[in-house]
């Protein structure tokens, strides 16, 4: 009975000691494989080592449904059958297929996202390409945006109209309505496709971590703008200064005739004589001040009016090859929301050449020429392009992003600085305007912006 009883004993005293061998030698290899491991991978790797070394008991036991979750999960792909269960110890024994597989199922993810970025970025061919179709709508949009701009242009120069008049109120309207549709050009149309190109899969890692360029881009055209205009209105000025300066001797001269010999004429005493010539030096340099406010206005209009065309000329080529190059189930709805995109941004830029008081109407016509023919020309650049060109690539993606993000920059600028703060804000006419003529341009602008804004729901 005894010996029974030390043998039992013995024998549970070895399957105990074999068991701690298990455990041990188990153990050993497991910090082995995960420390060779942990200088391969990173985070998940050092995560598995973490958990194994830092929190393990004497026996690393893990119970068999978290063997099955393991086994199941996404990032490792054993099956349960390929495990193998040690006698006493519930745990698997292959710890470093556990981290390997992680390790496939990275490089596999990475081999996806890589091979699907490839796909999206490939230049996919346009079956059943329309050709004619294509060439109809440079003539459809030169002649809509034709229309938009001259018909401002034409109604201004066509007859003279009185504040009052039924011309007047009519290019009022339009001014206005024409500032909003820029406001709503930049806003709804320019910077939220500069944004979604920003954030293209086409593009390196570098342009993808940071998610504001187009703000960027968008601010640095308005400080451009801005020193533009300062320096070139500043050396306007200085240029006017030095004309004044010569022409100021001459107007000082006495324009009494000492010479005059009639016997009519009183003789003109001194003190007299003083006092003419300071009314008349007075008058001129009132004149010269007043002429002078004038160009300086005059120069800021021009040279708004002439940056918010270059702002819109820029978009304008972009969208033309967009038209050229999309597929054909899209084509007709965006063909006929550039037909009305086209029509109100020439209404706007119309309305904008007609404060510049041109003498003649050929001037502003010739203007706004620029604009009419560089969407066509878009068109026709894509087409010609059309085998080779891919809208997806990097450089299309990124220059087509900065673009965007220029245009809206510009005409942000001439909006709020050249358009209503020139226009309503700072201008003393405009207090001074009716109510109703006060609420007409507000309203005018808002529409304008409105209609604009939900053509951006197809171009």
């Amino acid at each position: 009975m005894l010996q029974n009883l030390s043998s039992t004993k013995d024998s549970e005293d070895n399957l105990i000691g074999l068991e701690r061998k298990i455990d041990i030698k188990l153990e050993r290899e497991t910090r082995q494989c995960l420390l060779q491991s942990a200088t391969r991978w990173s985070e998940n790797v050092e995560s598995i080592q973490n958990e194994s070394l830092t929190n393990a008991s004497p026996r690393i036991q893990y119970d068999r449904s978290m063997l099955l979750t393991l086994a199941g999960s996404q990032f490792v792909k054993i099956q349960p059958n390929d495990m193998t269960f040690i006698p006493g110890v519930t745990r698997t024994p292959n710890q470093c297929e556990v981290v390997t597989s992680l390790h496939k199922s990275k490089d596999r993810k990475k081999k996806t996202e890589k091979v699907k970025k490839t796909y999206e970025c490939a230049a996919q061919p346009i079956e059943n390409y329309d050709m004619g179709l294509r060439v109809g709508s440079i003539f459809i949009i030169l002649g809509t945006s034709a229309l938009g701009t001259y018909m401002p242009i034409l109604l201004h120069y066509i007859k003279p109209y009185q504040q009052g008049d039924i011309q007047d109120w009519l290019l009022t309207i339009g001014k206005f309505f024409g500032t909003g549709v820029i406001l709503a050009t930049a806003f709804v149309h320019m910077l939220p496709s500069a944004y979604e190109n920003f954030k293209s899969p086409c593009l390196t890692q570098g342009w993808l971590d940071y998610g504001a360029f187009a703000g960027v881009f968008c601010m640095i055209a308005s400080f451009a703008l801005q020193l533009l205009e300062v320096a070139s209105v500043s050396y306007i000025s200085k240029r006017r200064r030095r004309l004044q300066d010569i022409d100021s001797p001459s107007s000082s001269q006495n324009p009494v005739d000492p010479r005059s010999n009639n016997k009519h004429d009183h003789p003109l005493s001194s003190d007299n004589t003083t006092i003419q010539i300071c009314s008349v030096n007075a008058h001129h340099s009132r004149e010269l001040t007043h002429n002078a406010f004038i160009e300086v206005e005059d120069s800021f209009r021009h040279i708004g009016t002439y940056i918010l065309e270059l702002g819109i000329v820029m978009h304008s080529v972009i969208i033309g090859i967009a038209l050229a190059n999309i597929e054909n189930a899209e084509f007709i709805s965006l063909l006929i929301a550039l037909v009305f995109h086209q029509f109100f941004e020439g209404m706007a830029l119309g309305t904008r050449l007609n404060e510049l008081h041109y003498s003649t109407w050929i001037k502003a016509c010739l203007m706004g020429l620029l604009y009419i023919i560089m969407t066509p020309l878009g068109i026709a650049i894509g087409i010609g392009i059309r085998t080779s060109f891919n809208p997806k690539s990097y450089s299309a993606v990124l220059s087509q992003a900065i673009l965007d993000s220029l245009s809206a920059g510009i005409l942000l600028y001439n909006a709020y600085v050249s358009l209503m703060s020139i226009e309503m804000s700072h201008n003393q006419a405009f207090y001074e305007s009716s109510t109703t003529r006060k609420v007409a341009s507000f309203i005018s602008m808002y529409i304008g912006a409105a209609v604009m804004a939900l053509i951006g729901k197809w171009a």
